[in-house]
């Protein structure tokens, strides 16, 4: 159509009307747009003469299939049933995943409404405390920090040195050699084995121990290569510590018990002797006299003796010995309080090999700690924010 306006307006305007020219007769309008229309047409068969002779060829070969592959149909048909068959599945699946989250968003939410009524804790009495000298003056260590007091009795652990849970050893170990100086850094690998061999033989409540109270020492090397590097746990600022509730606690598959060697709660211990002696004895003793030299009229004398002796005698002896002892630990319910430390950190001081004076070397982390819930105190009205304790 386009085409043929275009012949027609070309026509018109090739001989306009005047008052000696009516201009051309509808006869020839409509003769110059079927001309154009024709060769419209043909320009246009021309261009998809190509994708006519394509779709063609492909009819053919369907025929020429199906006559060869007389089961075509039949697959094609199976291939429908199998597409529709997994769209189903995949439906399910999706309709499965959307009502999982669901779930889980209202698990959130009602956890997260259920934490604003859970209490707000402290750490427990002590924990961190300063140690005093006996002039009431803060006592410091040989680098010049507080000592302080970490007690962590039966339950009371620390669960985790930034992302990297302590039950996670050898994760454990690349946290402490992370601290490692940037002058020891060849030491890496070797602290890493000790921290491993370490936490294998005095167990992970011992090494967190002696993290806190700096203590924890490794020796790598020998002769004037040797070095001796120590690492400490740095809780920092306790006015930083919170209590970690709800969805951001420790996760604890259903059924698993807490426990770590400790003494047992009783100890009973029974003992018993009996002893036995019996002894005899005999002896005989004799003697002979016979006078040597001559004598007139040839004198002589004999002495005899002799002394029988003996003696027997019993002896019994018998005890018992009962011992019991009872260690008077507190019951704990099970519920447990987080704590984390944001402040935190791990330091390493490293000394000896080729340079004299010592290297430090810190990696920051957030440790959380564990509690009893016994252990630690609710909160009272009026008490700073934080986890520390009010003083």
């Amino acid at each position: 159509m386009r085409a043929a306006d275009n012949a027609e307006i070309t026509l018109r305007a090739s001989r306009p009307v005047t008052e000696d020219d009516p201009g051309p007769s509808d006869e020839q309008v409509r003769a110059a747009r079927d001309a154009a229309t024709a060769d419209a047409i043909t320009r246009q068969l021309a261009g998809l003469s190509g994708q006519i002779g394509e779709l063609a060829q492909a009819r053919q070969a369907e025929q020429h299939a199906a006559q060869f592959d007389p089961e075509m149909i039949g697959v094609q048909l199976q291939e429908t049933i199998a597409r529709e068959d997994a769209e189903q599945a995949l439906r399910q699946l999706r309709d499965a995943a959307r009502n999982t989250k669901e779930w889980q968003a209202r698990r959130r939410y009602a956890i997260e409404a259920a934490e604003h009524g859970l209490p707000q804790r402290e750490l427990p009495p002590g924990f961190g405390r300063p140690l005093l000298d006996a002039t009431g003056a803060q006592r410091l260590d040989a680098n010049g920090r507080v000592m302080r007091r970490y007690p962590l009795g039966h339950q009371s652990r620390f669960v985790r040195l930034g992302d990297v849970p302590v039950s996670d050893t050898a994760g454990t170990a690349r946290q402490v050699a992370s601290a490692l100086p940037a002058a020891d850094l060849d030491l890496n690998a070797d602290i890493q084995a000790q921290v491993v061999r370490f936490i294998e033989q005095q167990g992970r409540h011992e090494f967190i121990r002696r993290l806190l109270y700096g203590t924890l020492e490794f020796t790598s090397g020998t002769g004037a290569q040797r070095r001796v590097t120590t690492v400490t746990l740095d809780l920092g600022d306790l006015r930083d510590a919170h209590l970690v509730q709800g969805l951001h606690s420790e996760g604890i598959p259903i059924g698993t018990n807490r426990h770590h060697a400790v003494e047992a709660d009783q100890q009973t211990e029974y003992g018993s002797r009996r002893t036995y002696g019996s002894t005899r004895t005999f002896s005989v003793t004799g003697n002979a006299l016979t006078p040597f030299g001559a004598l007139p009229g040839k004198a002589w004398a004999v002495t005899l003796g002799a002394v029988l002796l003996g003696s027997s005698g019993v002896e019994y002896e018998s005890g018992a010995e009962l011992v019991t002892a009872v260690k008077r630990a507190p019951r704990y319910e099970g519920m447990t309080a987080y704590f984390d430390l944001p402040g935190a950190g791990l330091l390493t001081t490293v000394v000896g090999g080729a340079a004299a004076a010592p290297r430090s070397g810190r990696t920051d982390l957030t440790a959380r700690a564990a509690f009893p819930e016994e252990l630690a105190p609710e909160k009272a009205a009026g008490d700073p924010p934080g986890a520390a304790e009010a003083t």
